[in-house]
C-alpha cells in the first residue's frame, strides 16, 4: 500500500468519528491533520538535505547579536499562525454552510487553501526554529524560501477572497501597512542570514549523518 493509502486508511475514520460530535468542523480538523502530516513530512525531507559537505566539519559561532532577534522573530510567527488557527471560525461546522452559500463552493476552496497556508506557515516556522539551533546550513536559504511562499500565498488569498467575497474590504489599509511592513522586516531578515559574517560562521553544521570535525586522511599512492 502506498503511503497516501496509510494517510486515507488513517484519516478517514478519523473524520467519520468526528461528525458524531454536533458543531464541530470535521473536515476542517481533517485537513488540519492532513496538511499536518504532509508538510510534516516535507520538513523531516528537507531536514535530511545539506549543503555540499566540507571537511573538517567548521565548527560553529554560538547564536549571539542580531540573531537572537531573528529567533524571535521566528517564535512571533509561530505564536501568530497558531493564534491565527485558534480564533478560526472554520472550527464550527456552520462556517463552511455560511462560506458555501455566500461564495458557492471556490468560497470553500479559497478557505481551505487559507487554513494550508497557516499550517504551511507554522510547521514551517517551528521546523525553521530546529534548523536555527541546530546551526543547519541549509537555515539562510530554508527561512527565505518558506517566508517568500508564504507571503506570496497570503497575497495572492486575499486577492482571491476580495474577488469572491465582494461585499467585504480585504485591502484595508491596516492590512496594507501590515503587509509593508512584514516584506520590510522579512527582507533585512534575508540579507542578514544569507550575507552577514555572524550567520555564515553560525549556520555550518550539515546533517549529523555528515558531522565530522576531525581531518580526514587521503591515502596517496606512490611509486
Amino acid at each position: 500500500m502506498t503511503g497516501l493509502g496509510y494517510i486515507y486508511r488513517i484519516l478517514i475514520p478519523m473524520v467519520n468519528l468526528l461528525l458524531l460530535f454536533p458543531g464541530v468542523n470535521a473536515y476542517f480538523i481533517g485537513l488540519f491533520l492532513l496538511s499536518t502530516i504532509i508538510f510534516g513530512g516535507l520538513a523531516w525531507y528537507i531536514n535530511r538535505q545539506s549543503l555540499p559537505a566540507v571537511y573538517p566539519t567548521p565548527r560553529p559561532q554560538p547564536i549571539g547579536g542580531w540573531l537572537i532577534l531573528v529567533a524571535l522573530f521566528i517564535a512571533l510567527r509561530v505564536y501568530g499562525y497558531s493564534k491565527e488557527l485558534y480564533e478560526s471560525a472554520m472550527w464550527t461546522r456552520t462556517s463552511w454552510e455560511t462560506i458555501y452559500h455566500e461564495g458557492r463552493i471556490i468560497g470553500v476552496v479559497v478557505m481551505a487553501l487559507f487554513v494550508l497556508v497557516l499550517m504551511y506557515g507554522l510547521i514551517g516556522s517551528l521546523f525553521l526554529l530546529w534548523l536555527f539551533f541546530k546551526k543547519r546550513d541549509i537555515f539562510p536559504r530554508a527561512i527565505t524560501n518558506i517566508y517568500i511562499t508564504v507571503e506570496l500565498a497570503c497575497l495572492m488569498f486575499i486577492t482571491f477572497a476580495q474577488l469572491i467575497f465582494t461585499w467585504m474590504d480585504y485591502f484595508t489599509n491596516e492590512r496594507i501597512v501590515h503587509l509593508c511592513l512584514a516584506a520590510v522586516w522579512l527582507g533585512l531578515i534575508f540579507w542578514y542570514v544569507n550575507y552577514s559574517g555572524r550567520a555564515k560562521r553560525t549556520f555550518v553544521l550539515p546533517h549529523s549523518s555528515l558531522v565530522n570535525h576531525d581531518e580526514i586522511e587521503i591515502e596517496s599512492s606512490g611509486k
